[in-house]
């Protein structure tokens, strides 16, 4: 038996074709895995056999709960396998997951930002290799073409674009320490996210990479051109997932409403602890690896299965 496996689909529906050797008689052999909750994340199968299959969820809900037997649906044809385990472990193969981060550095944010793009640096190290991920932040002047301009005069989008090394994340997110200004235009920066997501899915063909929104904010929309119900429509077109941690503040009502629309969440931190303590959650759930080994019901000797 001998099978080679590289495929990725939405909605966690993986359709797998073994190819079996009986004599001079070669049998194509449909199966699929498929999470019972299929909005739960995407699925890839690194590798997997007739009795076992390695797993890999990317952009999962952070904070759910891991995956057991029951989760999974393991077919074949007619026929229903009975998972017999599974077994998770931190994500350490290669990721097909895109992560963008929006972060907040206005006035408001200064005694916190460096804390907070820490936390980051150390999210990002303990994710696996083939992420590739954006930052995209605020500016008070117009430095580079990549800047954007926003409702006021004086406050620009600053954006890193998509690196495959994770290197670079932390050298722009560690310059913008610097950069102060009294106005949030969230919505623009979460806008600029979303338009470099499309780019990169149209230029590199990779539209089945999972691609999360991670927002860190401390306050409301103050400085955008971009309106919640267009940002909304944006999102969902490009079928993205949002998740937003609202630093010291009252969960936004807006921006838990959008989140909720894309499938994702919005969580409240109230101190820079909680801060640390809700990104290590989110980026340990957002890649994770399982080992899920099955049982198929015998066809019989004369099946010509093995």
């Amino acid at each position: 038996m001998s099978n080679e496996i590289r495929h990725w689909v939405r909605a966690g529906i993986l359709v797998i074709l073994l190819v079996t050797h009986h004599s001079l008689l070669v049998t194509a052999q449909p199966i699929s895995i498929a999470l019972k909750d299929s909005s739960f994340a995407l699925l890839c199968t690194d590798s997997t056999n007739w009795n076992e299959a390695w797993i890999e969820i990317d952009g999962a809900m952070p904070g759910a709960k891991a995956l057991g037997v029951t989760d999974l649906v393991v077919s074949g044809r007619d026929r229903v396998a009975e998972v017999l385990s599974v077994d998770s472990i931190g994500a350490k193969y290669k990721s097909h997951l895109a992560l963008s981060f929006v972060l907040d550095n206005s006035g408001s944010m200064f005694h916190a930002y460096d804390s907070l793009t820490k936390y980051c640096d150390s999210m990002i190290a303990g994710l696996p290799p083939g992420v590739s991920a954006q930052v995209v932040t605020f500016d008070n002047a117009a430095r580079t073409e990549n800047h954007l301009y926003t409702r006021r005069a004086s406050v620009f989008i600053a954006q890193s674009g998509f690196r495959d090394s994770l290197a670079p994340l932390r050298a722009f997110w560690h310059f913008y320490d610097t950069i102060r200004t009294q106005y949030t235009p969230l919505y623009d920066a979460i806008a600029a996210a979303a338009t470099n997501i499309h780019e990169r899915r149209s230029m590199h063909r990779d539209a089945a990479r999972s691609d999360v929104l991670l927002v860190i904010t401390d306050g409301d929309d103050n400085a955008s051109r971009t309106s919640i119900e267009t940002l909304k429509e944006l999102l969902s077109v490009e079928h993205l997932r949002l998740f937003a941690i609202n630093f010291r503040t009252e969960a936004d009502n807006r921006l838990q409403w959008l989140a909720r629309h894309t499938g994702g969440k919005l969580f409240v931190a109230d101190g820079l602890s909680s801060l640390r303590s809700q990104l290590r959650k989110i980026g340990l759930s957002l890649t994770r690896e399982y080992h899920v080994t099955y049982r198929f019901p015998s066809l019989g000797p004369s099946s010509g299965f093995h």
